[in-house]
């Protein structure tokens, strides 16, 4: 059992808004993304800061047992993560006298607990992506956006104001979840698709229990779909340069030869030393955090 962790700044950014943290502590494993609004500022700051309370209430509900308890996981856990994270990040807002705009960060949290790590929890505030490597080779993406691509962010809650503006403007937006899956030869086949209601939909959550095989799962920020051919590099004649969808990289990103130790960092690391070769880059931040069941 490992996690591990990793982010990186955007071609297009001045400076890197994502934030990935991963760890495991007895019968509990986690990997944490924030993805914080380009717009807005200090929002670094923000997905920073979400990060480690979103993996300190994590920890208290552990240490508490209460992610042991099916009936708890399956009817309250939403609702409490949500409260405490909300409560923390509040009074850290009043504490260092930040608007509320510095918490305009995504969040997605996968964890598993339990004996051999049966139970596996998949919570999102925002959108982005969580990856799923079946022992075949497969791996199976579940996607969330919104339609109108403007995420439901924790600090919509934090402020009656933005979260009315919020709803005025993108109240009817729904988010959408795709489920694909890669298989070993590339084919992509589309599993399963949903438009999530109702309006307003805050937070997604997914709990599957041991009859899941899974041999890794991987959370990314939205930025792995941005990746394309270097806008600074004339191409080949009779060619244009390529944009390439989440699909494509996905497989490259995620295909760790030795997960122990920073399997993240080292995976990413040589990913991006390819990519410089091939003139690619990727316009928004990119974060991933992954855990290893194997």
């Amino acid at each position: 059992m490992n996690a591990d962790s990793y982010f990186e700044i955007g071609y297009s950014h001045k400076v890197c808004e994502d934030y990935a943290l991963a760890g495991v502590q007895d019968n509990l494993a986690y990997a944490i993304v924030s993805d914080g609004c380009s717009s807005s500022k200090d929002a670094d700051v923000g997905a920073r800061l979400l990060a480690h309370i979103s993996r300190d209430a994590l920890l208290y509900l552990y240490h508490r047992k209460l992610l042991y308890d099916p009936h708890f996981l399956s009817d309250s856990f939403r609702a409490t993560f949500e409260e405490i994270i909300i409560k923390k990040c509040l009074e850290v807002k009043e504490t260092l006298r930040f608007p509320c705009d510095t918490f305009d960060a995504t969040l997605l949290v996968a964890a598993s607990i339990g004996d051999h790590f049966k139970k596996k929890i998949l919570f999102s505030w925002g959108d982005g992506y969580f990856i799923l490597k079946r022992p075949s080779g497969a791996i199976d993406t579940i996607s969330l956006n919104y339609e109108s691509n403007a995420p439901y962010y924790l600090s919509y809650e934090l402020s009656q104001d933005k979260h009315n503006s919020y709803a005025d403007e993108y109240g009817t937006m729904p988010l959408n979840k795709s489920i694909g899956r890669i298989e070993t030869d590339g084919t992509v086949i589309v599993v399963d698709s949903e438009v999530i209601s109702p309006v307003m939909q805050k937070s997604y959550l997914s709990i599957m229990g041991g009859g899941v095989d899974v041999t890794q799962i991987i959370a990314s920020s939205d930025g792995i779909g941005t990746y394309e051919d270097d806008p600074r590099v004339q191409p080949p004649t009779g060619t244009e340069r390529q944009k390439y969808p989440a699909h494509a990289i996905i497989p490259d990103l995620v295909s760790y030869k030795n997960p122990v130790g920073e399997f993240v960092t080292r995976r990413m690391n040589r990913l991006r030393k390819e990519h410089m070769d091939a003139h690619i880059i990727h316009q928004d931040d990119v974060s991933c955090a992954a855990i290893n069941f194997v």
